[in-house]
């Protein structure tokens, strides 16, 4: 896939704003956009209550301690661990997400590339989107989620630490979103891993931000509940305004 100029941080934003445009105001795309959207927030629930219950009774022990220390200690290493625990939450919900409901973000993202003037991609079989979806998604998991859990025990362990690995952290975070949502518009274009990752190196900045700003949507009440079909609709824009020169596309 040819590139025609260097994704920044301001195609990272558009693109996160435009994926938050089309969702809402396309009818189109609303029955779409509610599948992957429920598969996600049933399986947040169950993944997120069940990890803060295990470290709230990991650092139970040290909470009622009789030093007051360890008291306090205790409170901040729980602190750090349901922080933890909820943003591997959210990505492992996200990741898991994507695979059942891969279906529907396949036809969310040939709609916004339709609508971007793009070309009409050959629609998908379940299966085959299901098990690219997984494979794109366990590969991310397997290289960021240890990344993550370093930086938290770094947290944990060096006074002060936190000031630089909680940052960190959401930056990894912000990859692995932007690598999931890519996968769209990517296996839409049967595009190999090789490329994938050569296309994401030349335009880290805007990568970047659009996957920051996307894991930042999880934040905002009722937006959040959108945050997949939300990421693969910004992700088809920032590919297809990638491929294309402006004035050929439609609106965002």
């Amino acid at each position: 896939m040819a590139a025609q100029r260097q994704l920044g941080f301001r195609d990272g934003l558009r693109a996160a704003a435009g994926g938050l445009k089309f969702v809402l105001t396309r009818s189109e795309a609303w029955g779409w956009a509610l599948i992957p959207s429920v598969v996600a927030m049933a399986l947040l629930g169950v993944i997120g209550s069940s990890s803060v219950a295990l470290v709230l009774r990991l650092f139970s022990n040290l909470r009622h301690a009789a030093s007051t220390f360890r008291v306090v200690l205790g409170y901040l290493a729980t602190a750090g661990g349901v922080l933890g625990a909820l943003l591997v939450s959210v990505l492992a919900a996200l990741s898991l997400a994507q695979p059942l409901s891969g279906f529907a973000l396949d036809a969310l993202s040939r709609l916004q590339e339709k609508q971007l003037g793009g070309p009409e991609r050959p629609d998908g079989a379940f299966l085959e989107t299901a098990w690219r979806g997984l494979r794109v998604t366990l590969a991310g998991l397997a290289v960021g989620l240890p990344v993550i859990g370093l930086l938290s025990l770094v947290g944990l362990v060096v006074p002060g630490a936190f000031l630089v690995t909680v940052p960190l952290k959401f930056m990894v975070a912000g990859l692995l979103v932007a690598w999931d949502f890519l996968d769209y518009p990517f296996g839409l274009r049967a595009m190999p891993v090789r490329a994938r990752l050569a296309w994401i190196r030349a335009n880290f900045r805007g990568v970047l931000t659009f996957g920051m700003v996307s894991g930042a949507m999880l934040l905002v009440p009722l937006v959040g509940l959108l945050v997949l079909p939300i990421g693969v609709a910004g992700a088809t824009q920032l590919v297809t305004r990638q491929e294309h020169p402006e004035p050929k596309l439609g609106p965002g």
